[in-house]
């Protein structure tokens, strides 16, 4: 067998309950082209003087003589394997701190967590490693390349003349991506000893190679490519569910609703943040910008709240707005600056996909989820895959203009959104994260999502590290996730249990 458990020396009915769990730990090791097997007393049955000794002067003291297989190395000559050696290392850390928790809990006779055992403290390599990767990539914001540096022009010429390509310009990247790369890659990961940890790192620094390639090439053949690596593209599934969305027809409003869709003048809107703000307890900044294809958005590096000049804005949208970008995207931005590590400012891998999912989330769970807006976010999904197939600025502008309904102004920012740079597939993620994250949700406590810019393919990774004291829960909370009940629609909620 590849592990192989020696007993002569353990007394057996006193410490079965521990062995067997490390024996079970270790077959959920997963190898890559290897079947995990382990024995028992198998050739090797554990005699050894360290054993022997141990357990004739010691009660209340366990050693597991343990025998691993050389299936990470050739014998014949010596040479690693890398990548297999890596996995039998992670895979002992985390059955060895199976087997010592479950030991603890039978040897003092108490409750005893699996955090109990783990450093409360992070280790130095840790914090070195997060502050170079933090001086090398931190300001290195997506959205300020990849939005047109003419749009306004663009957006003139295209209206006054619907046959005709925008030739969006961008700004110059301030970076060698070749450098960046080849710094990134020189961080010694390697020598973090949690496993968790280190290969949190090892996926930020992964995703920012993919990230800086996709910068490189904004505006360009190959920037579609780089952002089908980064975002991925929508499935069969995420298509089928943006159509069905689409075919729901609207609910009448009463008038409440009516008066909700009243516009709102630039200054009462900016107002209604500021206020918004407060209420949570945050300390930001809301400006006006003349260049946003959003109507509002968060700038993560200045903590400020940006507004666009040219959006008309409703008394409803105001208020998803306020849940989406400041009960969401500024809530975490802020509490990134209480935790020990940067990474949380820059963002973990599947950050936009979470981020977004929680945003609108929040929109729901507050009661400011409408179904044209979830009719928004069908049609993203939608028109990223148009995009994807080939097809031109004009022609997904005309789709959603002429087979959607979808006023001319709101056309021309949705295709930008999904055009800009040269193909950006971010915009159909915001259906499919709220899907995800409404699942996460359902199965209890998400708060840990909140610390920062996190994915949720570390959830369990973030509570382990929160629970250890390795990071602090978050300081500002989501005002919708406190809410004990939002405002129900059975009709919008029919719609949103039926996605897939």
């Amino acid at each position: 067998p590849i592990f192989n458990v020696g007993t002569k020396y353990i007394n057996i009915k006193h410490w079965n309950k521990v062995v067997s769990i490390l024996a079970k730990s270790l077959l959920k090791i997963v190898l890559p082209n290897l079947d995990v097997s382990v024995g028992r007393d198998v050739v090797f049955k554990g005699v050894g003087y360290q054993a022997e000794f141990v357990s004739l002067n010691f009660k209340n003291t366990l050693v597991i003589p343990l025998e691993v297989k050389k299936i990470y190395m050739d014998e014949t000559c010596g040479e690693v394997f890398p990548i297999v050696l890596e996995k039998v290392a992670e895979g002992l850390y985390f059955s060895v701190l199976d087997a010592a928790t479950s030991f603890m809990r039978l040897a003092s006779k108490r409750k005893f967590k699996k955090s109990d055992l783990y450093p409360s403290n992070l280790e130095s390599i840790v914090v070195d490693i997060d502050r170079l990767l933090y001086r090398l990539v931190k300001g290195f914001e997506t959205l300020n390349y990849v939005t047109p540096i003419n749009l306004l022009a663009e957006k003139k010429r295209f209206m006054g003349r619907k046959e005709y390509e925008p030739q969006f310009r961008y700004r110059q990247l301030r970076i060698d991506p070749y450098a960046l790369k080849e710094s990134l890659y020189k961080l010694p990961v390697s020598d973090i000893q949690d496993p968790l940890i280190r290969e949190m790192y090892r996926s930020v620094i992964d995703a920012y190679a993919v990230k800086v390639e996709l910068l490189n090439n904004v505006g360009g053949d190959q920037f579609l490519y780089n952002s089908l690596r980064y975002y991925g593209e929508p499935t069969r599934t995420d298509i089928e569910n943006a159509r069905f969305l689409l075919h729901a027809p609207e609910m009448c409003s009463n008038q409440a609703g009516e008066e909700a869709n009243h516009e709102v003048c630039l200054e009462d809107a900016i107002h209604q943040f500021k206020l918004a703000a407060k209420n949570i307890g945050l300390d930001c900044r809301i400006v006006v910008s003349k260049r946003l294809a959003a109507k509002a958005l968060v700038d993560n590096l200045q903590q400020t709240l940006k507004i666009n000049q040219y959006a008309t804005l409703t008394k409803a949208e105001i208020q998803a707005l306020v849940h989406h970008e400041l009960g969401v995207h500024m809530v975490t931005t802020k509490n990134a600056l209480y935790q020990p590590l940067h990474v949380f400012k820059l963002g973990l891998p599947g950050n936009t996909y979470t981020q977004e999912g929680l945003a609108i989330l929040s929109e729901y769970l507050s009661g400011n989820l409408s179904l044209s807006r979830l009719k928004q976010l069908a049609l993203r999904v939608l028109a990223v895959d148009m995009m994807v197939k080939g097809h031109t600025f004009g022609y997904v502008y005309r789709c959603l203009n002429e087979d959607y309904a979808v006023p001319p102004n709101d056309s021309f920012t949705l295709t930008v959104r999904v055009f800009r740079g040269g193909g950006f597939t971010k915009a159909y993620l915001y259906l499919t994260g709220f899907r995800d994250m409404l699942t996460e949700y359902a199965k209890g406590d998400i708060t840990a999502l909140l610390i920062g810019k996190t994915g949720v393919k570390f959830h369990s990774v973030l509570n382990s590290l929160i629970e250890r004291g390795n990071l602090k829960a978050p300081h500002y909370l989501t005002p919708a996730f406190k809410l004990k009940s939002s405002k129900k629609n059975p009709v919008l909620d029919y719609l949103i249990k039926s996605i897939k």
